[in-house]
């Protein structure tokens, strides 16, 4: 597996990351913000990051363009947070694609959501903003080796 499809083995400097994964969108001729957008929220979603290395994340998400403050809001838990929008599709998709990151009055990462506008054509749904994913993000670390404790 290449080490940019390894959450865990992400740098903690925002340059290297950034550069690795704007050089892989251009040699693939993939879209770079939304491509870099999209990878960063999947490292997030994994709960395989550690906090220096989500810092470092959220360094990145904040040089996207697309990226804007979405003000204070609630997950789908009822927990209290602040959200950060994405634009994570572009027009050829068949609808408009946000990703919410919500953030804890901590900083944690409490949920990433995906929202479509209006909803994709065919599934017959209200033409309301309809969550496409949602998925909420693991902050306890993952016991890396059997027998391990900590």
């Amino acid at each position: 597996m290449p080490p940019e499809y390894d959450p865990a083995l992400t740098p903690t400097d925002p340059s290297q990351i950034l550069a690795r994964l704007k050089a892989y969108a251009v040699a693939r001729g993939y879209p770079v913000d939304l491509w870099v957008t999209s990878e960063v929220l999947r490292f997030l979603s994994t709960g395989l990051t550690n906090p220096a290395q989500n810092a470092a994340l959220y360094e990145v998400l904040a040089q996207i363009p697309a990226v804007f403050d979405a003000g204070p809001t609630r997950d789908h838990a009822g927990r209290p947070g602040h959200a950060v929008g994405l634009v994570v599709s572009d027009k050829s998709s068949l609808s408009l694609g946000v990703a919410y990151v919500i953030f804890s009055d901590t900083g944690a990462p409490l949920t990433i959501e995906q929202v479509g506008t209006p909803p994709p054509p065919g599934l017959h749904l209200p033409n309301v903003p309809t969550i496409m994913d949602y998925i909420e993000i693991i902050t306890t670390r993952r016991v890396p080796t059997v027998g391990a404790t900590k």
